[in-house]
């Protein structure tokens, strides 16, 4: 680290990593390596974002590297604990991109390698970092406690986007379905606004990608919590389209819904100063929640804070998607 500006890496150049780079340019500092085991994928965003940046194919080779002060990691789901694990013996702090892991004795890894470490995990779920989510939470804390909610995630994914990938739809590699990977935004949100619930059922299925993937497309959920209340969740890769997200939060007083980016309160638009989304880095769903992230996580580092998305508060959303998996008996724990 050069005073204030850290030296940073990526690994894995796939689509998303777009993100990353931008936000690390973006709160000021340096894109040092980026690492994919194919180098024209590294060699891509080395031309659009960072000339200077060094290109390796082998991670483990790049966490050699002693300027290297945080790393990115952008990888398939299965690689996240490895990776993230050997960063930190490396002395890298670590902006891992969600899910953290994929079962209860990976994130058991990643506290204790954590703790075992100086150096600090930030986990990328970047929705709750949207000006729209933040003022979202204000509204929750002006009007709560919640009494009860519901989430719904319908999305729409075919068969190219799973055998292209050579990773996604099998539980080895990706870890589960929708729920880890499209669902689990909406679910942490749920989760950062209601609170861990204390049982869960559910009931997982493949409805429409039979013969295509292991794993489940459509899963639906009740959470229950020990003072009675209740909060559903649905979520499907089954839909037409990418229809926009849902929330609804009930109140004592008042009901607030989330629906896309629009709040509501009691029926009525409530304004939200929403800046433009950053639609020509990346998908819209993303949002630029990233960029806002990767600022906070850097600062606090600088300040001496706690991360802005623990291992511990991250591992919720996780702990609550394998207990459906459990429920419904699709895959067990």
């Amino acid at each position: 680290m050069n005073g204030t500006t850290f030296s940073c890496a990526v690994i894995g150049c796939g689509s998303v990593a777009v993100m990353h780079c931008h936000g690390i340019i973006e709160a000021g500092h340096t894109l040092a390596a980026l690492c994919d085991i194919k180098a024209e994928k590294a060699q891509k965003y080395k031309a659009q974002f960072a000339p200077d940046a060094r290109i390796y194919t082998d991670w483990q080779e790049m966490l050699l590297c002693p300027d290297i002060d945080v790393v990115h990691i952008c990888t398939p789901h299965y690689l996240h604990v490895d990776m993230a694990v050997a960063a930190l013996k490396a002395g890298k702090h670590v902006f891992l991109e969600k899910p953290l892991a994929t079962n209860e004795a990976d994130i058991q890894r990643l506290l204790r390698a954590e703790a075992e470490s100086d150096k600090y995990i930030c986990v990328c779920f970047q929705n709750r970092f949207l000006p729209a989510m933040q003022y979202l939470k204000g509204l929750v804390e002006q009007y709560g406690p919640v009494t009860s909610a519901r989430g719904m995630v319908t999305w729409k994914r075919t068969a190219p986007y799973y055998t292209d990938s050579g990773w996604r739809g099998k539980w080895d590699t990706e870890g589960g379905g929708v729920m880890i990977n499209q669902a689990i935004h909406n679910l942490d949100l749920l989760l950062w606004l209601c609170g861990v619930p204390s049982h869960v059922e559910a009931s997982c299925a493949n409805r429409h990608l039979q013969g295509v993937i292991e794993v489940e497309d459509t899963c639906e959920a009740r959470l229950t919590y020990d003072d009675g209340r209740v909060a559903l969740f649905y979520a499907t890769t089954a839909h037409g389209e990418d229809a926009p997200n849902f929330l609804e939060l009930a109140c004592p007083a008042h009901r607030i819904m989330l629906y896309g980016e629009t709040i509501m309160v009691d029926g009525v638009i409530s304004p939200c100063d929403e800046p433009e989304i950053v639609t020509s880095l990346g998908k819209k769903c993303w949002g630029n929640g990233h960029i806002h992230l990767i600022s906070l996580f850097y600062q606090s580092i600088l300040d001496g804070k706690p991360s802005p998305v623990s291992v511990e508060s991250a591992s919720h959303a996780v702990k609550v998607l394998l207990q459906c998996y459990e429920s419904s008996g699709i895959k067990e724990r």
